[in-house]
C-alpha cells in the first residue's frame, strides 16, 4: 500500500507540474481533428492557394525537391491535331445545323487497334476524352474498344448543369472534375460527389489496391488516406520536348495520327516495345487546359499527377506527419495558454500600450507560426494545413481563456 500511496504521489506531483502540458497535448488532437476535417474538403482556400503556389515552387526549383516517375512508364499521345467535324440540330427552330468539332474517331479506333494486341503488356489506357456527341464511326470505335476489356478507362466530366452527359460509347468511365480555388488548380479529390475520380479508379486498377471509406477515414487497404490531397507535380510542361523519335529518352508527347500512320509499317516487335509496361494517356494537350501553380498544363498530365501523388502514398497520413503535427500544435497551444514562449515582436508590442494593438500583434506572431508548421508539412510530407481556418479557431480559444482569467483571476 505505501508503494501504491507513493506512485499516486508521484503521478500526481507530475500532473500538477506538466498539466499544462498536458493540456495543451490533449488540445492539440483537437486542432488535429479539425485540420483532417479541412483536409477533406474538396476545394482550397485563397490562403492555402498562396501558400501551396510558392511552398511548391520552392521546394521544386529552389531546394530541387523533385523526384520523378521513368519516362519509360507512360506514352501521351494528342490528339488536338485529329479533329472532324460533325453536324448536330440542338436547337430545331435554327436554318442550318450546327457545327462541332470533336475528336476523330475513326482515327482513334485505328490507335487502339494498334494497341490491342498488346493489351495484356499495357498497364492502363486512359481515354481523357468526351463522347457526349454520336459519330458515323462509334460502332467501329465500341468493336475496337470491347476488345480492350479491363485495359480501357474513359473520362466523365460534370456540366455546367451540374449533371453527367451519356456517353455514346461503352466503356469503363470515371469521374475526371475539380473544384479550382481562384481559378487555379491544387486538389484532385478521391471521391467527388459520391464517384469515384478519375485518377482514384487509375490507381485502383493499376495497383491492385482500393481506397474505401470505412467509418469516419478514407483509407487505402490498412492506411489512413485524405480523400483530397494536394497533387504533388512531378511531370510538368519544361520535362516535354515534342516527340518526334518514338525513342526519345525525355518525357514526349506523340500526335495520334504520326502514331497511327507510323504504326502501319511498323514491325509488331517496335510496336510492342512501343506500348509494353506504359500508362497510355491519350487526349487534347492543347485545348484541353488548367492553371496550376507551375503555369497551364494539359487536363490529361494534371489527371497523371494526381494519380502519380495516390501511387507514391502522398495522401497517406503517415507517422511521421502525426508525430509533427501534434508537437507544433500542443507548442501553440501551450503559448495561447500560458502566454509563454518564442515572442517574435514583442519589442513592438512594448512600443504601444492599446489592447487591439497587441491584439493584432499577436495574431501575426501565431499566424507566422501557423504558417512555418504547415510550410514544414508541406515540405516533407505533402500536405498542407489550412491556417486559416485554425487561425480563427485559436483566437476565439485565446479569448475565451482571456476572459475566463480575468474574471477569475487565474495565473497560469
Amino acid at each position: 500500500m505505501p508503494l501504491f500511496k507513493n506512485i499516486k504521489s508521484l503521478f500526481r506531483n507530475y500532473f500538477v507540474k506538466y498539466k499544462i502540458w498536458l493540456i495543451s497535448l490533449a488540445h492539440s488532437f483537437v486542432l488535429l481533428s479539425l485540420g483532417y476535417i479541412w483536409l477533406g474538403m474538396t476545394y482550397t482556400f485563397g490562403d492555402e492557394a498562396f501558400l501551396i503556389k510558392w511552398t511548391a515552387l520552392i521546394k521544386k526549383d529552389i531546394l530541387n525537391f523533385d523526384p520523378k516517375p521513368l519516362p519509360s512508364e507512360v506514352l501521351f499521345i494528342n490528339t488536338s491535331q485529329s479533329k472532324v467535324e460533325i453536324e448536330i440540330n440542338r436547337d430545331p427552330l435554327a436554318i442550318q445545323p450546327e457545327e462541332i468539332e470533336i475528336t476523330d474517331r475513326k482515327q482513334l479506333s485505328e490507335l487502339v487497334s494498334l494497341i490491342e494486341p498488346y493489351k495484356d503488356d499495357v498497364q492502363l489506357v486512359v481515354l481523357d476524352l468526351i463522347f457526349d456527341l454520336p459519330s458515323e464511326d462509334d460502332s467501329l470505335l465500341q468493336t475496337r474498344l470491347d476488345k480492350m476489356g479491363n485495359k480501357i478507362l474513359g473520362a466523365v466530366h460534370i456540366n455546367k448543369n451540374k449533371e453527367i452527359p451519356e456517353s455514346v460509347l461503352d466503356l469503363p468511365v470515371a469521374l475526371a472534375t475539380y473544384r479550382s480555388a481562384e481559378g487555379m488548380f491544387f486538389k484532385y479529390p478521391i471521391v467527388y460527389n459520391e464517384q469515384k475520380t478519375l485518377p482514384a479508379i487509375m490507381y485502383e486498377k493499376i495497383s491492385g489496391n482500393t481506397i474505401s471509406k470505412k467509418g469516419m477515414f478514407f483509407r487505402d487497404g490498412n492506411k489512413i488516406s485524405l480523400k483530397a490531397p494536394i497533387t504533388d507535380f512531378k511531370v510538368r510542361m519544361t520535362d516535354f520536348k515534342l516527340g518526334k523519335n518514338l525513342d526519345e529518352s525525355n518525357f514526349a508527347l506523340h500526335h495520334m495520327g504520326t502514331i497511327t500512320e507510323l504504326g502501319k509499317f511498323m514491325e509488331p516487335k517496335d510496336l510492342k516495345k512501343m506500348f509494353a509496361g506504359k500508362i497510355i494517356m491519350i487526349g487534347d494537350f492543347d485545348n484541353d487546359t488548367h492553371k496550376t501553380a507551375f503555369g497551364i498544363m494539359p487536363g490529361m498530365l494534371i489527371v497523371f499527377n494526381a494519380y502519380l501523388t495516390l501511387l507514391n502514398n502522398d495522401n497517406i497520413i503517415t507517422l511521421g506527419w502525426l508525430l509533427l503535427i501534434v508537437i507544433g500544435f500542443t507548442w501553440i497551444s501551450h503559448r495561447i495558454l500560458t502566454g509563454k514562449g518564442f515572442n517574435l515582436l514583442d519589442l513592438l508590442k512594448n512600443k504601444f500600450r492599446s489592447g487591439w494593438i497587441h491584439f493584432i500583434i499577436d495574431s501575426l506572431d501565431e499566424l507566422f507560426f501557423l504558417s512555418i508548421l504547415t510550410i514544414l508539412s508541406y515540405l516533407f510530407f505533402n500536405i498542407h494545413i489550412n491556417i486559416l481556418v485554425l487561425f480563427v479557431y485559436l483566437k476565439l480559444v485565446e479569448f475565451g481563456i482571456d476572459i475566463v482569467k480575468n474574471r477569475y483571476k487565474i495565473e497560469v
